[in-house]
C-alpha cells in the first residue's frame, strides 16, 4: 500500500472540515495555508497534527468540539492511508471510543473518501524540503540580431471564445465549490441481518467502518445488561469476519435515537455501551 501525502491528508481533513461549522472560515483559504505550512508533512512515515490545532485554535470564537470531531475522524483513517498521524497535545489522550463518536458526528459520503485516498498525489516542493528537479543545464548562446517581426493581430473569434471557456470554467468550478460545501447525509448500504444472532433487528446499513441497526422490537432493551452486553459484542464479532472493514455497530430504537454502540478491538474485548 503506497502512503497517502500531505497533499491526501489535507484533502481528507478539509472534507471532514466541510461537515462542521468550520466551514465558515472559508475551506479554500484552509487548504491554502495547510499546504504552505512547511512543519505538516510526512516524515518518516509520519504526520503531525499539532499545526492544524494552532491554525484553528487561533481563530476568532475558536470552539475545540467541532476540529476534535474532524481531527479524530482523520485519525480512523490512519490505517487506510498507511501512516502514523500524531494527534494535537490537547487532544493527544483520545480514546479509541472518542474516534468512534467523531466517525458518527462527521459523515462525508464515502465514495469521496474514497477517491482522494485513491488518487495518487505529490506534496508540494515547498513542504517536502526537497529542491525540484532540473534538467541539464545548456551552455549560454551568443545572439544574434532579431529579425524585425510583422504586427500579429488575434482574430476575434479566438478572444470570444476564450472568454467563454473561462466564464463557462468559472461557473462549474462555483457548481463544484457548493456542492463541496454543502451538508450532506451518508448513504448506508443495507447488509444483512444475519450477523445479529439474538437482537431483533429491523435494518442495517453499513457506511464506511461503522454499520448502524434499527431494532426491530424495543422490548430488547429491557434484557439485562449483561446479557445485551453479550450479544452486542457477538454481533461485532460476525460483523467484523464477514466485512473486516467494519468496525463499529451503532444500535438505534425505533425513534432513531442511539441506544447502543460497540467497538471492534483487535487485541482486546470489544468496547461496548449502552444509552
Amino acid at each position: 500500500m503506497v502512503a497517502a501525502s500531505k497533499q491526501t491528508v489535507i484533502e481528507i481533513l478539509i472534507l471532514a472540515f466541510g461537515e462542521t461549522e468550520l466551514r465558515e472560515m472559508g475551506l479554500d483559504a484552509m487548504r491554502g495555508v495547510l499546504r504552505s505550512d512547511p512543519r505538516l508533512a510526512v516524515l518518516d512515515g509520519a504526520l503531525d497534527l499539532g499545526p492544524v490545532w494552532e491554525l484553528l485554535s487561533g481563530q476568532p470564537d475558536f470552539r475545540p468540539e467541532p476540529a476534535t470531531a474532524a481531527i479524530l475522524f482523520l485519525k480512523s483513517l490512519e490505517a487506510r492511508l498507511g501512516i502514523a498521524l500524531k494527534l494535537p497535545e490537547a487532544i493527544v489522550d483520545a480514546s479509541d471510543v472518542d474516534i468512534m463518536r467523531a466517525t458518527e458526528k462527521i459523515r462525508p459520503k464515502r465514495e469521496e473518501v474514497d477517491k482522494i485516498i485513491a488518487t495518487p498525489t505529490v506534496d508540494e516542493v515547498a513542504t517536502s524540503g526537497a529542491p525540484p528537479p532540473r534538467g541539464k543545464t545548456e551552455p549560454a548562446r551568443s545572439w544574434a540580431p532579431a529579425h524585425k517581426k510583422r504586427a500579429y493581430r488575434i482574430p476575434r473569434q479566438y478572444i470570444l471564445a476564450v472568454a467563454g471557456a473561462i466564464v463557462l470554467a468559472s461557473a462549474v468550478w462555483m457548481a463544484i465549490y457548493l456542492a463541496s460545501n454543502t451538508p450532506r447525509t451518508p448513504r448506508f448500504k443495507s447488509i444483512d441481518l444475519t450477523f445479529a444472532g439474538a437482537i431483533p433487528l429491523k435494518d442495517a446499513g453499513v457506511w464506511a467502518h461503522e454499520v448502524h441497526a434499527t431494532l426491530g422490537d424495543a422490548g430488547w432493551l429491557a434484557r439485562p445488561a449483561d446479557e445485551r452486553r453479550a450479544a452486542l459484542a457477538k454481533a461485532i464479532s460476525q460483523l467484523h469476519a464477514s466485512h473486516p472493514e467494519v468496525r463499529a455497530l451503532v444500535l438505534k430504537d425505533g425513534a432513531q435515537g442511539v441506544r447502543a454502540s460497540v467497538q471492534w478491538m483487535d487485541k482486546e474485548p470489544p468496547v461496548v455501551r449502552l444509552y
